[in-house]
């Protein structure tokens, strides 16, 4: 019995011991504000350089830079800004405690899917404002059958004008804020054990010196 409760204790002291050693995984809401907190420092460089696409596709077509670039550009770095942070948010959520291949599957998929949507919806939302004038009162029937008009036709001319600037040559630059997130999410987030905590993990499991005689 009493050799019985000297190991049971001793189990005790060293599961105590690894627990204390293991990091703490962040909860969802950390997960969201440490997100947030870092889209707000990677995003805006990550929108100008999305926005730089714009000029460098119409140089690459040989058509001369105009007005017209300027406002596409400005679509695209508020459409990358916003498509960015909440990519990067999602991201986070979706990959906590995952490998940094998972990671950075996640984060090219989300990237490629809510970049584009959200630079489509203020593609949108430019076309919502220059025929606002000629639309119903807010919130009638009639305002609901324009504003979805609007917004199909909107998608349909960013599909046709807009997706060209993204594809191909924006999938070098969704590779880089994906291979950046992984990097963030492994390192900085606090949410995954580094190499250093899992070693110390380890060589608790193996310690002899808690191993009792």
């Amino acid at each position: 019995m009493a050799l019985s409760g000297h190991f049971n204790a001793a189990g005790e002291t060293g599961s105590r011991s690894l627990d204390r050693g293991r990091p703490r995984r962040a909860g969802a809401l950390e997960t969201v504000v440490g997100a947030m907190k870092a889209g707000c420092v990677y995003m805006p460089v990550f929108a100008i350089v999305f926005a730089f696409l714009v000029p460098v596709h119409t140089i690459m077509l040989e058509q001369q830079l105009g007005a017209r670039t300027v406002i596409a550009g400005l679509v695209f770095f508020i459409g990358g800004f916003a498509g960015g942070i909440t990519a990067w948010t999602v991201s986070a959520l979706l990959a906590r405690g995952r490998v940094w291949s998972a990671r950075f599957s996640l984060a090219m998929i989300a990237n490629a899917i809510l970049v584009p949507l959200a630079t489509a919806f203020v593609f949108f939302l430019q076309y919502r404002i220059y025929f606002s004038q000629w639309h119903a009162h807010a919130l009638s029937e009639t305002w609901f059958w324009q504003i979805g008009f609007t917004g199909a036709t909107a998608v349909y001319l960013f599909i046709v004008s807009g997706v060209h600037y993204i594809f191909p040559y924006g999938i070098v630059v969704l590779i880089g804020v994906s291979a950046l997130f992984c990097k963030w999410s492994g390192g900085g987030s606090g949410d995954n054990v580094s190499g250093k905590n899992s070693r110390d993990v380890c060589a608790q499991r193996v310690d002899p010196g808690r191993i009792p005689r």
